[in-house]
């Protein structure tokens, strides 16, 4: 993500607007159709300032994932049981609370760059989440993240695409199944 103007105050009110105008327009037309003039028209701001603030419409939809990630870090720094299955409670949750946006982004084929971000963001920030991290070398810690971020990103992409029928706790315990057959 290479988002820029961070921090400052009359940047972020227009990066607000910008991403609330992108949100608004992908409700009424695919995302690829948006352009980033019809994008500053909408949010009633130029071309220049939109590149002030990102280099692509991928950008806005990153920093939703991000600042989804965020949520879901400080959920799970609030737990006690770190279990697979627990965690996983935690993740789906998130999910279901963003639902709509996510759907969106779903529906508009672009939860590839959820798991972009989420695998991104889980080898940067899962050692520093648990001390069974600490004898694992970085070859060996890259692959087990990008293996637990790509299960739950698979199961919350199937989970739209299946029409969001199951509660969160339902998709958590789909991995006390596979907690069982690879345990016992």
């Amino acid at each position: 993500m290479t988002q820029k103007n961070i921090g400052n105050r009359k940047a972020l009110r227009s990066q607000k607007k910008i991403s609330q105008a992108l949100i608004d327009l992908m409700a009424d037309r695919p995302y690829e159709e948006i352009t980033i003039s019809k994008l500053t028209d909408h949010a009633g701001l130029s071309r220049r300032t939109f590149y002030r603030n990102y280099t692509s419409k991928d950008d806005i939809i990153n920093q939703y994932y991000h600042s989804i990630w965020e949520e879901y870090t400080e959920e799970v720094q609030k737990e006690e049981d770190t279990s697979l299955t627990n965690i996983a409670l935690v993740f789906f949750n998130i999910i279901y609370k963003h639902r709509e946006l996510l759907s969106l982004f779903n529906q508009n084929n672009l939860f590839y760059l959820f798991l972009n971000q989420v695998s991104y963001l889980m080898i940067k920030d899962y050692p520093n989440r648990s001390t069974a991290f600490d004898s694992m070398d970085s070859a060996s810690l890259a692959y087990i993240t990008l293996f637990i971020s790509g299960g739950f990103f698979q199961m919350a992409k199937a989970w739209f695409d299946g029409g969001q029928k199951e509660s969160p706790q339902e998709l958590a315990d789909y991995l006390k199944d596979l907690e069982k057959i690879y345990y016992n």
